[in-house]
């Protein structure tokens, strides 16, 4: 509080004789207690905020760039603090009006800069009852305008909720469903973030839950509400929309056991991208890993069938991201989820499961395998239809943690050392680059993985032995 007093003086030193406030977020969390990786301070100047804000971020050889010139909101990032400061001007005649204009009543609350920062109750403007809101723990909007002037607002109320364990008000739960469909409008690196910000809770099956419930899934996800059409298969007890929400919440049950392993707890907390972890985008892969099932639905000999909707939701999953604006690591991992999440059951199906196979399903997969594993978990313990077997689904959980701890164990098991390299195939059979280099040495590397080759010596000879039955194969078609 200290820092951000000594910044709050300087800023009310280089506005005068404007008037400047900080409004919203920030004090919200300050009267909640809480306390975020990053403190945004929101900063409203009744002035020329361009050059107000420049030469604050000067003052303090801060980083200043632009958010939005056209409604002069820049942004002060501190390199010494975490810190971040968003200013913009005035909007209205005065800052009470400018609070009428915002989402929530809990972030129309505001304090007049000063030389020091005090949030006793006479201190703070509040023209909409925020601070009893926030004695409530309620999310109740401002009024059904603003939801429709920045239609974020409306997905950004549940996150509001997810992230501060506050329920929304009954009225306001009618607005968000009443105007779902708005959301359509919002630019998708928008609706990202407000997802991620509900991903980030350690239930957000809760919330996601909610968010189907109110039809905004159906908007954010476009494939979604035909996941109500089909009839769920006799394994499955839930429709598939439900089935892919329990998957989320059976993920997140299985939290405490794989907090227990220190490397898969490393693992999967990598983040990806900035304020984004690899299990936040698991999560979001355990909601789309069946969006391919309606596309796929046909019956044969009078039985559901599903058959390629790992392939078609893999497709439907990248056009997803890509309206989301999702990085291409993030588009790239959803995908290999959605398409692969059916591997490990195939895997676990196997009366003896062989280390080829082993081997083959943790090259294809790569750095997501563990994270595949986790999802087939999660699928698994949320598909309890009448022909779901107890045996089955106890067996396949013993086989899929057994497959995770060796990959952390036998890591030479699950990805051995290469014995030989592609030039070295060119060298030894004389021939240029092409499909049939790559052949061999996935041969090689399954037989490696097998214990048929064990030195680079023998991985030599395999590669004349590979050559000469890809040779003979041509010839006798």
């Amino acid at each position: 509080m200290e820092k951000l007093n000594n910044y709050l003086q300087l800023l009310s030193k280089l506005a005068r004789p404007n008037d400047i406030y900080l409004v919203g977020g920030l004090i919200r969390d300050l009267l909640l207690k809480i306390r975020g990786e990053v403190l945004d301070c929101d900063v409203v100047i009744k002035g020329d905020v361009r050059q107000i804000s420049k030469e604050f971020s000067n003052r303090l050889s801060a980083t200043w760039f632009v958010l939005d010139e056209v409604n002069q909101i820049y942004r002060v990032v501190m390199k010494d603090s975490n810190l971040r400061f968003d200013f913009a001007p005035l909007r209205g005649n005065d800052i009470r009006e400018d609070l009428k204009s915002r989402d929530y009543t809990i972030n129309a609350l505001a304090v007049k800069i000063k030389d020091k920062l005090t949030l006793e109750e006479k201190d703070i403007i509040d023209p909409l009852g925020g601070l009893e809101d926030l004695n409530r723990r309620i999310i109740k909007a401002i009024c059904e305008e603003n939801l429709i002037a920045d239609p974020v607002r409306i997905l950004r109320g549940v996150s509001l909720s997810s992230e501060l364990n506050f329920d929304i008000e009954e009225h306001t739960l009618g607005l968000l469903s009443r105007h779902a469909g708005l959301l359509s409008e919002v630019p998708g690196e928008r609706i990202g973030e407000e997802l991620f910000k509900i991903l980030k809770h350690p239930h957000s099956g809760k919330y996601f839950g909610l968010l189907n419930k109110l039809k905004i899934l159906d908007v954010i996800f476009p494939s979604w509400e035909n996941l109500r059409t089909p009839p769920p298969g006799p394994y499955h007890h839930l429709p598939i929309d439900e089935h892919s929400l329990e998957t989320l919440r059976c993920l997140e049950k299985a939290w405490p056991e794989i907090k227990e392993h220190e490397e898969l707890l490393a693992y999967i907390e990598e983040n990806v991208r900035e304020g984004r972890r690899r299990y936040d985008v698991l999560k979001l892969g355990c909601l789309l890993h069946d969006i391919g099932k309606p596309p796929a639905y046909h019956v044969e000999d009078g039985k559901l069938k599903f058959t390629g909707h790992e392939k078609i939701g893999a497709e439907i999953t990248k056009r997803i991201c890509q309206r989301l604006k999702f990085s291409n690591r993030e588009t790239d991992m959803l995908y290999k989820y959605v398409y692969y999440h059916l591997r490990p059951g195939f895997l676990v199906d196997c009366i003896q499961i062989s280390r080829r196979a082993v081997f083959r399903y943790f090259r294809d997969t790569a750095e997501e395998a563990v994270a595949i594993l986790l999802l087939s978990l999660a699928d698994k313990e949320a598909t309890r239809g009448e022909l779901a077997d107890e045996q089955d689904i106890v067996r396949h959980r013993m086989v899929i943690w057994e497959l995770i701890r060796n990959y952390f164990s036998k890591k030479e098991e699950v990805k051995p050392p290469r014995l030989v390299t592609g030039w070295d195939v060119m060298k030894v059979l004389n021939i240029p680059p092409g499909p049939v280099v790559g052949r061999i040495l996935r041969e090689v590397e399954e037989a490696q993985a097998e214990g048929k080759i064990t030195t680079r010596e023998e991985a030599l000879n395999y590669i004349k032995i590979i050559y000469n039955q890809i040779r003979n194969a041509d010839v006798e078609k």
